[in-house]
């Protein structure tokens, strides 16, 4: 479970990432 939050948690930043860019 902790490894799955962490996958999104690194999905949200590279969509934040794209956004920013």
């Amino acid at each position: 479970m902790k490894v799955s939050i962490n996958n999104q948690t690194h999905k949200k930043s590279i969509i934040q990432h794209k956004e920013l860019s």
